[in-house]
């Protein structure tokens, strides 16, 4: 089930076609050891890993999705870290610049918008 913070994705009219970036595996940041003639290491932390999420927000009305959009933003804005499910296991993360809603589309029966946010992945430190 796709959610948020345990809360169904569905319910802020919010529905998931495409996401990118890697979940599980970090990118190692490049390695800089310089030392002639002795042995040495060097100890690099793994850059941020992004997941970048896209879809649409749908309602049945326009004060419906007023509605949902200020449900997103109060998740979004609230700091700390939220919990994203989609396909396996939370995933721990944060949106370091909010969400984006473009394309807003109002018909008789039904509003629905473009949504995109890019979200950092949080790595616990063991």
């Amino acid at each position: 089930m796709y959610s948020i913070d345990t809360i169904p994705m569905i319910n802020y009219g919010l529905h998931i076609s495409k996401q990118d970036g890697q979940v599980h595996l970090m990118d190692p940041k490049e390695e800089f050891y310089t030392a002639y003639g002795k042995q040495g290491y060097q100890i690099t932390k793994h850059k941020d890993n992004k997941l970048d999420l896209v879809g649409f927000i749908m309602a049945a009305d326009l004060a419906d999705f007023k509605t949902k959009v200020s449900g997103l933003y109060d998740v979004f804005k609230s700091s700390g870290q939220r919990s994203i499910e989609l396909e396996a296991d939370p995933i721990n993360c944060f949106a370091e610049n909010g969400f984006s809603i473009t394309g807003v589309y109002v018909f008789s029966n039904v509003v629905y918008a473009r949504f995109q946010i890019s979200l950092t992945i949080v790595q616990w430190q063991y």
